[in-house]
């Protein structure tokens, strides 16, 4: 047994992060946003020997960053980083996929793991439907 804090620590944050396993690599996805047809490129990836999952999401000329982690003290979380801005928030498995625990006035994001493709769904508080859907599937390494 490993008594060393650090390394057992490491190991935590590792094995907290391997339900988004199925997620790394680089999708491409179509979908609508705002009413607008989009096409747009996903890149998952681990960083920090691991300890951290980076999403980048690129539609048209916008570039959406956001880092995973987990930490014994505060569980999984996302920083979200958009038009110079960052937020954190809380992050909550579900069955197929995770779901960003945002404010009342935020909108909450949804990633589902749907066989080989992941949906990602953005839904404004009091909305029927989700005001942006992009269906991804895994890019063709050609």
């Amino acid at each position: 047994m490993n008594s060393d804090p650090w390394k057992q620590r490491l190991s935590l944050m590792r094995g907290a992060l391997a339900p988004l396993a199925p997620f790394l690599g680089e999708w491409v996805g179509e979908g609508k946003a705002h009413g607008e047809s989009v096409q747009s490129l996903l890149r998952v990836r681990p960083i920090l020997e691991g300890t951290m999952i980076e999403i980048q999401e690129v539609t048209g000329d916008y570039t959406d960053l956001c880092f995973y982690r987990w930490e014994p003290e505060s569980g999984f979380l996302v920083l979200h980083l958009m038009a110079g801005q960052g937020r954190e928030y809380p992050v909550e498995p579900t069955g197929t996929g995770f779901v960003w625990v945002t404010g009342m006035q935020e909108p909450a994001v949804e990633w589902i793991q749907q066989g080989e493709e992941i949906r990602q769904e953005v839904l404004w508080p009091e909305a029927e439907a989700p005001e942006v859907f992009v269906q991804y599937r895994r890019k063709n390494s050609d």
